[in-house]
């Protein structure tokens, strides 16, 4: 008799294991230099994910960080964005009418999602035709 702190098998112990819940997006969330490093990850339980059947972890943009955040979405309506993310390009500033572009463009009286991506096909196209950046070619 004794206090040996040892399980002899599997069945001896119940835990909730953590998960590993995936991503979408690039692969690492840390860089320096050329180092690239998968440091963060999301992680549940088997009680998590049968609570959340429907999950999406996403690598965001990094944006003044070395580090990329993590978004979890646990929400049911979960899509895949196609194509590249929305990226604001300084120079639009400077053009005569970005401001008035925008004024009459962003409307936040509708769901701001909806809002967002609307805008967001306006200013594509007002990027290409008005603006005239046709951005970078592979």
């Amino acid at each position: 008799m004794g206090v040996f702190n040892a399980i002899f098998s599997p069945k001896d112990k119940k835990a909730l294991v953590p998960l590993d819940l995936g991503y979408n997006g690039p692969s690492y969330t840390w860089q320096r230099g050329g180092t690239l490093v998968r440091l963060d990850r999301a992680l549940a339980n088997n009680v998590w994910v049968l609570a959340f059947l429907q999950y999406l972890v996403s690598h965001l943009p990094h944006i003044k960080s070395n580090h990329r955040p993590i978004m979890l979405n646990t929400r049911q309506d979960i899509r895949l964005v196609k194509g590249r993310p929305f990226r604001f390009l300084a120079g639009w500033m400077k053009h005569n009418n970005f401001l008035t572009f925008v004024k009459e463009k962003l409307n936040f009286a509708r769901n701001m999602a909806v809002s967002l991506s609307s805008f967001t096909t306006c200013i594509k196209y007002w990027n290409k035709n008005v603006y005239g950046f046709l951005g970078s070619q592979k």
